[in-house]
């Protein structure tokens, strides 16, 4: 008899009902909420991260009526309204659950993807971007961090057509500053597992999530950690 195949799109919305069941502040029907928001919104985070920057830039509200969902901040709670029912936490408590959804499930680009970076980012890195055009980048590694990180970058790369030379570093990067999509790596059931363990062991057991969610402490953190080690 041939061996069954793990389901892992299975497993990763029941890897988010583990992360939600470890969250104090929520009550049943909230954890059941925003696990269907997960899942409605897994291969969609746009609208998502959409709410998570504006909560991060003080704006009062967001709505995304083609898919349902709304954000709206009232005196000290931010409701999250999604297909008619609505959730009240705090702005952190918010911040919290939509950086977790987001990291458990939203698909991870396979080794080998080609990627165009957004401009906005590359200021950060390499300054004046007027003059570029495309800033592409290929997918060398994934879910990179060090012992005692509790960030980790979903991606690594090097310049494309360029790659890496003598000491240049691989630049980290998160999804939200992924522009397009150019090609798509290789992808097969051992890359699921991959995904998925890696998952499991940064953001379920580790508590870690990703550098796009830091808080300002903890960027500053990991920079000192950085500079101490070189």
């Amino acid at each position: 008899m041939a061996e069954s195949k793990m389901d892992f799109e299975l497993a990763t919305k029941e890897m988010l009902i583990k992360w939600l069941a470890e969250i104090p502040f929520l009550e049943k029907e909230e954890k059941r909420m925003l696990f269907g928001i997960g899942c409605k919104f897994k291969n969609k985070m746009e609208p998502l991260y959409q709410i998570y920057g504006a909560i991060a830039a003080g704006n009062e509200h967001f709505c995304d009526s083609e898919r349902s969902i709304t954000y709206e901040q009232k005196k000290n709670n931010d409701l999250l309204t999604c297909n008619g029912e609505t959730l009240v936490l705090t702005e952190e408590q918010l911040k919290t659950v939509l950086t977790g959804i987001i990291d458990i499930m939203e698909p991870v680009l396979p080794l080998g993807s080609v990627v165009d970076l957004k401009k906005d980012f590359l200021k950060n890195v390499i300054g004046n971007t007027d003059k570029v055009e495309n800033f592409r980048v290929v997918i060398t590694d994934r879910f990179f961090y060090q012992k005692g990180d509790r960030l980790y970058f979903p991606y690594a790369g090097v310049l494309y057509p360029i790659g890496a030379f003598e000491k240049q570093e691989r630049l980290n990067f998160t999804s939200a500053v992924i522009k397009s999509v150019i090609h798509e790596g290789y992808s097969d059931q051992q890359e699921e597992a991959y995904v998925f363990l890696m998952k499991q062991e940064l953001i379920l057991e580790n508590g870690m999530h990703s550098f796009g969610f830091s808080t300002e402490e903890e960027r500053k953190e990991y920079q000192k950690k950085r500079s101490v080690q070189k």
